[in-house]
């Protein structure tokens, strides 16, 4: 019972505490399968690409990279919105079967 009783301190304490953000990176954030294709998206947002760009550069590298897993023949979707407007725009680039296709 002691030893519940600590278990559940410890998680209130941990629940309760102010957890503090470190600095916000000054290029954003990108996280990718392959360390090439995060520099490729790197490289683009230096050059003054925006977040956008950064994906098609992105997504290119891994076609190149990792083909098995990411290329041109795949689907996807981007919500986007343009800097100074408050309307998103969702962009749906799913890939569709034949409709006579049996497998």
């Amino acid at each position: 019972m002691r030893g519940m009783r600590f278990i559940v301190c410890l998680l209130i304490v941990f629940v309760i505490l102010p957890v503090r953000a470190g600095d916000a990176p000054r290029l954003g954030a990108i996280a990718t399968a392959h360390p090439l294709a995060t520099r490729a998206g790197f490289e683009i947002l230096a050059a003054g690409g925006n977040a956008f760009d950064a994906a098609v550069a992105v997504s290119a590298a891994l076609a190149v990279v990792e083909p098995y897993s990411s290329g041109l023949g795949g689907g996807g979707f981007w919500l986007l919105q343009r800097a100074g407007e408050t309307k998103a725009a969702m962009l749906d680039g799913r890939e569709v079967a034949p409709q006579a296709a049996s497998r």
